[in-house]
Formats: C-alpha cells, sequence, structure tokens
C-alpha cells in the first residue's frame, strides 16, 4: 500500500511537470510568434 501511494504521488508529480513544461513551451511558441508577427 505504502509502494502505491508512493508510485501515486510520483504519478501526480510527474503530471505536474509535465504540465508546467508543456506550458513553459507554449509560452516560447508565443514569445517567438508575437517577436516575428511584431
Amino acid at each position: 500500500a505504502a509502494v502505491a501511494a508512493a508510485n501515486g504521488s510520483g504519478i501526480a508529480n510527474s503530471r505536474v511537470l509535465n504540465e508546467r513544461e508543456r506550458k513553459s513551451e507554449e509560452n516560447e511558441y508565443l514569445d517567438e510568434f508575437l517577436a516575428v508577427s511584431g
């Protein structure tokens, strides 16, 4: 049970990290788009 709980929190943490990475990539893309269009 402890292992399952640890794995669960690890999955939750990696989801948060993936979300952060995706958002930063979107921000970089937007910055480049604005730089090109501006």
